[in-house]
C-alpha cells in the first residue's frame, strides 16, 4: 500500500518541506480518546523521520503541543547528530485538565507543577 494512501503527504515550499502524517480525531473526547488522538500522531510521526535519518539537520525543533512527539523529535536529533530544540506553546496536559478531562490527581503528580 502507498504511503500517501495511508494519508501521509509531502508538502515542498520554497525552503522547507513539511510532511502530513495521519492521526486518530475521536468524535466524542475522554481522556483515553485524547490520549490515543496525541498517541497515533506521535506514531505516525515516526515514519517520516525514520525515512529521512540518512539525512543531516542542524537543528530539530519540536512544538509543542504535541509533547508526545518529543521523544521522536529527540531521538531523531541524537541519530542524525543535529541539536535539538523544544518550544512550548501550550501545555497539553495542562489543557485537558482544564477541559475537565482526566483525573486531576493523576495528571497533577505526574506533570509540571
Amino acid at each position: 500500500m502507498a504511503i500517501a494512501a495511508l494519508g501521509f503527504a509531502r508538502l515542498l515550499q520554497t525552503v522547507s518541506k513539511f510532511y502530513c502524517c495521519p492521526l486518530y480525531v475521536p468524535q466524542n473526547v475522554s481522556t483515553l480518546k485524547r490520549l490515543l488522538h496525541l498517541g497515533s500522531f506521535a506514531l505516525s510521526s515516526m515514519i517520516p523521520l525514520a525515512r529521512n535519518l540518512a539525512w543531516k539537520p542542524d537543528v530539530v525543533v519540536t512544538v509543542v503541543p504535541t509533547l508526545f512527539t518529543r521523544l521522536n523529535a529527540q531521538l531523531f536529533a541524537a541519530l542524525s547528530g543535529a541539536k535539538s530544540v523544544l518550544h512550548i506553546q501550550d501545555y497539553e496536559l495542562d489543557a485537558m485538565l482544564g477541559l475537565g478531562l482526566g483525573g486531576a490527581v493523576f495528571f497533577a503528580y505526574g506533570s509540571v507543577y
